[in-house]
């Protein structure tokens, strides 16, 4: 190798050092990442303009050896601290390393907030006859290598959040983490909430499913994206519930309700006990809505699909709309009923279904 190849070489060797030991002692977020793509994208082509003679054609050798091998040192750092690895995803390696954290207590109140922040793992809440709270977590790290991977489980931090909040007990469990190390980690929440008390739920994840068994609560607040929602007897003054690439299904009873996906379906059943409006949206697939055609129940519907039918079927509907693909209707005396529900439906190529 000639002298001004080992000189080259040589800064190469010194980029990757020193950009190993830097990238990797701090987090590379996105906006770092461009920094230094865009300073060593300078850095080179302005060593070319001005660089050009004979007496500096080393310092050139230099320089663009350095910022090669920092680019180098940033790729490989990236990846090792969760950046690059959502893009080239066979980096990441395989979950190699897991535990279980819990946290438990006493709840003193009749009310209980659950609010609980996520990501790429099931969301699991339901009820037993224990006047506590259990919830326990499941962390699993991913790594090139089992030493990598148990420091990123190292690297993980859990915490709850236990405290009064205008008459109820509020938990909060949240993380550490970034959005651009979340592709290191799969989280798996169970909690566990007393039957008797009245849950109001916060619950924010990605790319995972959040499923709820025997809730009476006040609000019900749950948002996911590429998961399933399913929701098992479920009572509550307000319920909202939002996803994406996932289906909603399950038993749901709430005076104010809107449910909206996306390349998901609706299968709901509404016991509608109590008077109420649910707005229920989504699209490329089907909505299929159970309620009761019961005497003290009225009902009044506005449900539209495009490439596919709407059917509804219940007794004593006046038509005001009544196309194949959209259908407007009420209960005849709706307003004398007991119970008066209002449904608004809109999905696209998929059907929609009401009936008993």
């Amino acid at each position: 190798m000639s002298d001004n190849g080992r000189l080259g070489f040589g800064g190469v060797l010194v980029g990757l050092g020193l950009g190993w030991i830097i990238f990797n002692a701090i987090n590379v977020t996105s906006g770092l990442f461009s920094w230094v793509m865009i300073l060593s994208g300078s850095v080179l082509i302005l060593s070319t303009l001005f660089f050009r003679g004979r007496e500096t054609r080393n310092v050139k050798r230099l320089s663009n050896g350095l910022m090669i091998g920092l680019l180098v040192s940033l790729l490989v750092a990236s990846g090792n601290n969760n950046f690059v690895g959502p893009v080239f995803s066979a980096d990441l390696g395989a979950y190699r390393a897991q535990e279980t954290r819990s946290f438990s207590g006493a709840l003193t109140t009749g009310r209980v907030l659950l609010d609980v922040n996520s990501f790429n793992g099931l969301i699991t809440v339901s009820t037993w006859d224990r006047q506590e709270y259990s919830i326990t977590v499941l962390v699993k790290a991913r790594g090139v290598t089992d030493a990598d991977a148990e420091k990123n489980l190292d690297r993980f931090e859990l915490d709850l959040d236990e405290g009064p909040l205008g008459g109820r007990t509020r938990l909060v469990l949240g993380h550490n983490t970034p959005q651009s190390w979340t592709s290191k980690y799969s989280l798996q929440v169970e909690a566990r909430l007393p039957t008797g008390a009245t849950v109001d739920l916060d619950l924010d994840s990605s790319n995972g499913a959040i499923s709820l068994t025997d809730i009476r609560g006040g609000a019900v607040d749950l948002r996911t994206s590429n998961g399933r929602v399913d929701l098992d007897h479920v009572t509550a003054g307000r319920a909202e519930v939002s996803t994406s690439n996932g289906d909603v299904e399950g038993v749901l009873d709430a005076p104010d309700a809107r449910v909206d996906t996306s390349n998901g379906g609706i299968e709901l059943r509404l016991p509608c006990t109590v008077s109420g409006r649910y707005v229920l949206r989504t699209s490329n697939a089907a909505v299929d809505i159970t309620v009761p055609d019961l005497s003290g129940v009225g009902y009044d519907v506005d449900a539209s699909t495009s490439n596919a039918y709407v059917e509804i079927d219940l007794d004593g509907l006046v038509y005001s709309l009544n196309q194949k693909n959209s259908k407007e209707a009420r209960t005849e005396g709706f307003v004398d009923r007991d119970v008066r529900i209002t449904l608004e439906i809109e999905t696209s190529n998929g059907g929609v279904k009401v009936g008993p």
